[in-house]
Protein backbone atom coordinates (compact mmCIF):
# COMPACT_ATOMS: atom_id res chain seq x y z
CA UNK A 1 0.00 0.00 0.00
CA UNK A 2 2.81 2.30 0.96
CA UNK A 3 3.94 1.97 -2.83
CA UNK A 4 0.95 2.37 -4.43
CA UNK A 5 0.92 5.84 -6.49
CA UNK A 6 -2.50 5.97 -5.95
CA UNK A 7 -3.52 5.27 -2.55
CA UNK A 8 -0.66 6.54 -0.94
CA UNK A 9 -0.23 9.95 -2.71
CA UNK A 10 -0.04 12.95 -0.98
CA UNK A 11 1.97 10.73 2.20
CA UNK A 12 -0.77 8.79 2.32
CA UNK A 13 -3.18 11.14 3.80
CA UNK A 14 -5.86 8.99 3.11
CA UNK A 15 -5.17 5.58 4.55
CA UNK A 16 -6.25 6.57 8.45
CA UNK A 17 -9.66 7.94 9.27
CA UNK A 18 -9.42 9.98 12.18
CA UNK A 19 -12.01 11.97 13.63
CA UNK A 20 -12.88 13.97 16.36
CA UNK A 21 -15.23 12.25 18.99
CA UNK A 22 -15.83 14.72 21.82
CA UNK A 23 -14.92 18.09 23.10
CA UNK A 24 -13.72 20.82 20.97
CA UNK A 25 -14.73 20.59 17.51
CA UNK A 26 -14.07 23.58 15.89
CA UNK A 27 -11.29 22.21 14.37
CA UNK A 28 -10.46 23.77 10.58
CA UNK A 29 -8.71 20.32 9.00
CA UNK A 30 -7.15 17.34 10.28
CA UNK A 31 -4.60 15.85 8.32
CA UNK A 32 -2.75 12.34 8.93
CA UNK A 33 0.73 12.06 6.78
CA UNK A 34 2.90 8.72 6.72
CA UNK A 35 5.89 9.50 8.09
CA UNK A 36 9.02 8.54 5.45
CA UNK A 37 11.06 5.45 5.89
CA UNK A 38 9.60 4.01 8.86
CA UNK A 39 7.58 1.15 9.73
CA UNK A 40 4.18 2.33 8.98
CA UNK A 41 4.19 5.22 11.16
CA UNK A 42 1.94 8.11 10.64
CA UNK A 43 1.80 11.92 12.14
CA UNK A 44 -1.37 13.85 12.74
CA UNK A 45 -2.11 17.22 12.69
CA UNK A 46 -5.79 18.57 14.44
CA UNK A 47 -5.59 22.33 13.06
CA UNK A 48 -7.66 24.81 14.71
CA UNK A 49 -7.59 28.60 13.81
CA UNK A 50 -8.47 29.86 17.47
CA UNK A 51 -7.43 30.31 21.14
CA UNK A 52 -8.11 28.72 23.41
CA UNK A 53 -8.20 25.16 21.84
CA UNK A 54 -10.32 23.38 24.53
CA UNK A 55 -9.57 19.09 24.85
CA UNK A 56 -10.77 17.02 22.99
CA UNK A 57 -11.15 13.09 21.70
CA UNK A 58 -10.15 11.88 18.37
CA UNK A 59 -10.95 8.63 17.14
CA UNK A 60 -8.38 7.13 14.49
CA UNK A 61 -8.90 3.79 12.46
CA UNK A 62 -8.30 2.39 8.76
CA UNK A 63 -9.84 4.30 5.92
CA UNK A 64 -12.97 2.33 5.25
CA UNK A 65 -12.40 3.15 1.53
CA UNK A 66 -9.39 0.96 2.16
CA UNK A 67 -10.38 -2.22 3.71
CA UNK A 68 -11.31 -4.77 0.12
CA UNK A 69 -8.29 -3.65 -1.33
CA UNK A 70 -5.44 -4.20 1.69
CA UNK A 71 -7.38 -5.91 4.59
CA UNK A 72 -9.65 -7.94 3.59
CA UNK A 73 -10.13 -10.73 5.84
CA UNK A 74 -9.01 -8.82 8.17
CA UNK A 75 -10.53 -7.63 11.22
CA UNK A 76 -9.70 -3.70 11.43
CA UNK A 77 -12.81 -2.65 13.25
CA UNK A 78 -10.87 -1.78 16.22
CA UNK A 79 -10.19 2.14 16.83
CA UNK A 80 -7.89 3.65 18.71
CA UNK A 81 -9.39 6.58 20.93
CA UNK A 82 -6.98 9.27 21.77
CA UNK A 83 -7.64 12.68 24.64
CA UNK A 84 -5.94 15.52 23.72
CA UNK A 85 -5.61 18.16 26.49
CA UNK A 86 -4.03 21.15 24.35
CA UNK A 87 -3.46 23.59 27.96
CA UNK A 88 -1.27 20.50 29.31
CA UNK A 89 1.10 20.77 25.90
CA UNK A 90 0.96 24.25 26.44
CA UNK A 91 2.49 23.91 29.91
CA UNK A 92 5.01 21.34 28.78
CA UNK A 93 5.84 23.73 26.11
CA UNK A 94 6.93 26.57 28.30
CA UNK A 95 8.00 24.53 30.90
CA UNK A 96 11.00 23.24 29.17
CA UNK A 97 11.11 25.60 25.99
CA UNK A 98 10.78 22.84 23.58
CA UNK A 99 8.01 23.10 20.47
CA UNK A 100 6.16 19.53 20.18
Amino acid sequence: MINSVTDCANQCKDVLSVRIVSGDSSTTGIVANYIPSTSFSFSIEVNYQKEPIGAFSVQIGINPILVQRYFSGIDISNRLTVNVNPAFLALYRVENNQVL
